[in-house]
């Protein structure tokens, strides 16, 4: 007789949930270009924001230098960002970058390429040097919200954990796919029945379920 091994099953990673109906969500998984089977267990990433991100300089502005094109990157926030001038300098000068959230996503200078809070720019110096207060906004719009398995690589949010899938889902080559997905907690997950990037290393592991705990999803081994 020929042996037959059956898929992974929610039942045998998942031990325990509060309430099915506050835990779980029906979500759309992202099509990229090649059918694939994403199987149960598999923890997935969120499309949370997008790119590119949009500029404007504040009104009455003192200096006319400009902001050039904004990287959207690992970390970004969905929002406004602002840019304000701190110390000025002839041909140069200081910045703070303020995420969406209030908190100081970096310093950077005029004419120095700057990274910090998922963005990156260059703000060049232009004819008239800018004043203490000048100031532009970057906004980051938001994502599809659709889920794809992790990527360690991914910019656009699909490199933190949002969710598990609970059952199998085939995704075609063209055309996003629904599925079920453990969103939140308080729930028990089996740690070594969750499936992950092959080029994760225990490190990376380590750090995803914790991001997976501050959704009130606990994983333990063997559970």
């Amino acid at each position: 007789m020929t042996a037959k091994t059956l898929p992974a099953a929610a039942g045998d990673w998942l031990k325990h949930e509060s309430d099915p109906r506050f835990t779980r969500e029906r979500v759309v998984l992202l099509s990229t270009g090649a059918e694939r089977t994403i199987a149960s267990g598999t923890v997935l990433g969120r499309i949370a924001v997008a790119t590119p991100a949009t500029t404007a300089a504040a009104g009455g502005n003192t200096g006319n230098g400009a902001l050039g094109t904004v990287a959207v990157g690992l970390g970004a926030m969905a929002g406004a960002y602002r840019l304000e001038i701190f110390a000025a300098a002839a041909n140069g000068g200081s910045f703070a970058v303020t995420a969406p959230d209030g908190r100081l996503a970096g310093v950077g200078r005029v004419g120095v390429a700057f990274a910090g809070g998922g963005l990156a720019f260059t703000l060049a110096d232009g004819g008239t040097d800018f004043a203490v207060g000048d100031a532009f906004t970057i906004t980051v719009a938001g994502g599809s919200g659709k889920l794809v398995e992790l990527d360690p690589e991914g910019t656009l949010g699909s490199a933190r954990p949002a969710a598990i899938l609970l059952d199998p889902v085939t995704v075609p080559a063209a055309g996003d796919a629904p599925g079920l997905a453990l969103v939140r907690g308080p729930a028990l997950v089996r740690a070594d029945g969750l499936a992950w990037p092959g080029d994760y290393e225990a490190d990376d592991v380590a750090a995803a379920l914790a991001v997976l705990a501050g959704l009130d999803i606990v994983a333990r081994p063997g559970a």
